[in-house]
């Protein structure tokens, strides 16, 4: 009888290392994919990309009406603000040549972080280090996921020494598709 507890229990030694290792391959697996079957990687470069394009098009439309009103009178220092060019940064990087292209229909100039000029403390505004013309700089950063369809992003903007702001993102998977649905700012500088 002893050798057969033994037995038994070297079997179910067995029959439990056997179930861990079973659900660490698909905990991996579950880690690994975003929550419409692609990847983690891709369903969080359509998280940034839909952050990043937020705020774009929101600096881009009040950058229309600002000049709406102006009429052909417009100010030097009015035209001097209408930005042009945007910059991205993803945590403080370049964006992939991939990325990038998630933005070539943009109607602005869209280039990396690396082609921008950054102000100084003491003064400026940020700059396309080719034209020289004033840029704002966008940046989607590190994704908290709250749930299989719930992340929150921080980024921000940055147009100048004093001229920005960092805030938090909080993105909704919808339909197939990632929306924001509410920006709480958490600095202005």
């Amino acid at each position: 009888m002893p050798v057969e507890k033994g037995r038994l229990a070297g079997m179910r030694r067995h029959f439990i290392t056997a179930a861990c290792i079973v659900l660490a391959s698909f905990a991996g697996q579950a880690k690994s994919q975003g929550p419409v079957g692609g990847t983690k990687s891709d369903a969080e470069d359509d998280i940034r990309e839909v952050v990043i394009r937020h705020q774009m098009e929101e600096w881009a439309r009040n950058d229309e009406y600002q000049g709406a009103g102006q009429g052909r009178q417009e100010s030097a220092e009015a035209k001097q603000l209408r930005h042009r060019v945007f910059f991205i940064s993803i945590s403080d990087k370049d964006p992939s040549d991939g990325f990038m292209k998630r933005f070539q229909n943009f109607p602005r100039k869209v280039k990396k972080r690396s082609g921008a000029l950054l102000p100084t403390p003491a003064g400026g505004w940020v700059e396309d280090r080719e034209t020289h013309l004033p840029a704002v700089l966008f940046s989607a950063d590190e994704i908290h996921w709250t749930s299989a369809s719930d992340v929150e992003v921080r980024g921000g903007l940055h147009c100048a020494s004093s001229c920005g702001h960092w805030d938090s993102f909080i993105v909704h998977l919808d339909g197939g598709k990632w929306k924001v649905i509410r920006v709480d700012m958490l600095e202005i500088y």
